[in-house]
Order: structure tokens, then sequence, then C-alpha cells
């Protein structure tokens, strides 16, 4: 394959983020996603869109005859008692899964597609790092939700692996925003109006080491390797 055509990136990109793209183009993929820029960015965009597709779905409850038949087709029904079996609990637990899977694709990638207004002068900002050593330069403007990770001295992780920024709310639990960039690289996005509020009053940030696209939870998985306070100008 050409993997520098953009138009094949993009289109790789939207399997990937769908789940459709499997076996050994999957695997090759993430490892053009850990190398490239373009590719990272591809991804972001597509998550970005179906984030945003995401709000606008309404919960739709089937019919009970669907449900009664799911029921007896999974589990016969003299192996559970009663409370089991019932349609109000398959009903609860189908509407608490689709709205953690909204939820996960709002927060799995919080960054918008579109740039961020100019001349936004930063009044807020993050140090990531270990000591006296900045690994990235985080520069926020809240009014406006422009957003820049700049990589100062980070480098990448192992392969396979990636930094993953998370925001650490007052109360709840971390929401990702985004994948860092790494080498000299600079990432800039925009931030969801509803995103900046919990920023502001945030307790600080957080980043993890995650496989290669990010966290497939939507939390993080793997060791959380820094922290850092958001200050405000």
């Amino acid at each position: 394959m050409n993997y520098e055509s953009a138009r094949l990136v993009d289109l790789l990109a939207g399997e990937y983020v769908l789940g459709t793209l499997r076996g050994g183009a999957r695997r090759r993929f993430e490892r053009l996603l850990h190398k490239r820029p373009d590719v990272r960015s591809a991804v972001w965009r597509w998550e970005s869109s179906l984030g945003e597709l995401g709000l606008t779905l309404a919960p739709v409850s089937p019919p009970s005859a669907v449900w009664s038949a799911v029921a007896r087709r999974i589990e016969p029904a003299d192996l559970h008692p009663a409370w089991w079996r019932s349609i109000g609990l398959w009903r609860a637990w189908s509407l608490a899964a689709s709205t953690a899977l909204v939820v996960l694709l709002v927060v799995s990638s919080p960054f918008t597609t579109s740039p961020p207004p100019p001349d936004s002068a930063p009044d807020h900002v993050s140090v990531i790092g270990d000591g006296s050593e900045p690994l990235w330069l985080l520069s926020a403007n809240l009014e406006t939700g422009a957003i820049t990770a700049r990589a100062v001295n980070a480098v990448a992780a192992d392969v396979d692996k990636v930094f993953e920024l998370w925001m650490l709310p007052e109360s709840g639990p971390p929401i990702s925003m985004g994948l860092l960039p790494v080498g000299g690289e600079s990432v800039t996005r925009s931030l969801p109006a509803g995103l900046r509020a919990l920023l502001r009053q945030s307790k600080g940030i957080a980043v993890s080491i995650e496989p290669a696209g990010g966290s497939p939870t939507g939390a993080p998985t793997g060791p959380v390797v820094h922290t850092a306070r958001v200050v405000s100008l």
C-alpha cells in the first residue's frame, strides 16, 4: 500500500477508529500511528467526529418481545432466578451500556477538528516533566478553547506505546485530552466548552503510557508516569 497517500491514510484511520481494521492491516497501521504525526492527526479527526456524533444519539428502547427472545436465547429459563430474567433488568443493562459507549466516544478524544482562533494568547499553562527537565509544555486559552502541547525533551515511549494526556477533575474519573507529541513536535487543538470549564477547575493533569492509538477503555490502562498542575496566568 502507498501509505504516503493522504486519502489512504484517512480511510485507514476511519476504519481503525470504527474497529473494522483487523489483523495484520491493523498492526501495520498502529506502527505508522506510533511514528507519523499525520497518521495520529487523521485518527484524532475521526475520533472527534464520532465523538460529536455520539452526542446526538438518544437511547431507543426495543420492543419487549425482542428482549424476551434475547433472554431466552442466551440463558435457559431454569438456570437463573426470576429477577435475572427480568426484562427490566436487561433494559437497564442496555441503557447503561449505551450510555457508557456514548461517554467513551465523547471522552476518548475531546479535541474538536476546528482550528483554534487566531491570536489566542494563553491564559493557563502547565509544565510536565521530571524535576528541572520539562518534557512537555502545555498552554491553553480557556476562553477560546485553543490548547497546545509541545514536546520539549519528550521522546517516544516503547515500541507500540504512546503518551496520553488526562484531565483530573475535582470529582469523577480522569478525562482523556488526547495523545501527546514527542520528538520536538507540537500539537494544537480546540477544546469544547464543557471541558474548558472542567479544566479550569481541575486538580491538574496526568500522563499515562498507553497502547498505540491511546487507551482502549476511555480510562488510563498503563502506568501514570507524570502529574502536573495547571496554572492560571
